[in-house]
């Protein structure tokens, strides 16, 4: 009997441990997630870590989240005439801590609230989590625009504001043929088991291409600009801050020169390469 009884399958402890690998996977991919680089920078050099992409940290983070909660729905349910009891006996007897209760509810929506309304410390815990993903980003892993990956060869060309035919010319050369213009980067990329900012270094364009940036940034180019501020850009484009702060009242726009770019273009629902151009004074 009790070696019958050993070899039943437990559903309330396999539940269990369930919930336990679960919450550590969970809390350790959130870790990760937290200092990981942004999209655009991971998906162009192809960022891992512990052989996971930053795509793959986050559906790990998202399945095992699913997991967690189902798992504690169960653990309820095997669990519901103790949980039951429990409350109810509680209920008799009346809560004793009641301080603890109530001081422990008031931290939770105080955290809650300060964290919605960005208010330090926890807006600089964010800042912090901001500052180290942008830490990842630099002249070499930047795509020349935003998600650079997911568009065309033809459209790439384009946005750079270089010839088509000298990308063919040069990716040939590398040996890597082109039989459709309408092949997107990433896969051409997946193709011949390259990053596409290693593809795009065979394309020799990253020097040209910087000059191009940095000459046609009205054409939508140029990435990275969101994370700084209106000062910084004022900088960059060497405009006083105040002829900078000028020229975004002129347009609506209501900015400090502390203000980051992607958040004054989020709050009037524009692109923050909109908020550069009108800063820089080359409106598209």
């Amino acid at each position: 009997m009790t070696k019958e009884k050993s070899k039943r399958f437990h559903g309330r402890s396999f539940t269990s441990f369930i919930i336990v690998f679960s919450f550590l996977i969970m809390s350790l991919s959130g870790i990760f997630l937290y200092f990981a680089p942004p999209g655009r920078v991971a998906h162009w050099s192809r960022w891992t870590f512990l052989a996971l992409t930053k795509e793959q940290w986050q559906a790990v983070h998202t399945i095992l989240s699913l997991v967690f909660v189902i798992a504690a729905i169960f653990h309820i349910y095997f669990n519901w005439s103790i949980l039951i009891g429990y409350i109810k006996k509680k209920l008799q007897q009346g809560i004793n801590k009641k301080r603890e209760l109530i001081w422990s509810s008031i931290l939770i929506v105080v955290l809650t609230v300060f964290t919605v309304a960005e208010i330090p410390p926890f807006s600089t815990v964010m800042d912090w989590g901001e500052d180290l993903s942008n830490s990842w980003s630099n002249e070499q892993t930047e795509p020349p625009i935003p998600h650079a990956e997911l568009m065309t060869l033809e459209e790439l060309a384009k946005a750079v504001n270089l010839p088509l035919g000298q990308i063919l010319q040069n990716l040939q050369n590398s040996g890597i043929k082109i039989e459709n213009n309408s092949v997107i980067v990433k896969d051409i990329a997946d193709k011949y088991n390259i990053t596409p900012q290693e593809l795009f270094e065979k394309m020799n364009l990253q020097n040209k291409s910087k000059d191009s940036l940095d000459h046609n940034i009205g054409s939508g180019v140029g990435s990275g600009y969101g994370m700084k501020t209106v000062a910084e850009i004022c900088e960059v484009f060497g405009v006083e801050i105040q002829k900078g702060l000028d020229r975004l009242t002129e347009e609506g726009i209501e900015a400090k020169a502390g203000d980051k770019i992607k958040d004054i273009a989020i709050e009037n629902n524009i692109l923050p390469i909109d908020v550069v151009n009108i800063i820089s004074s080359q409106n598209l």
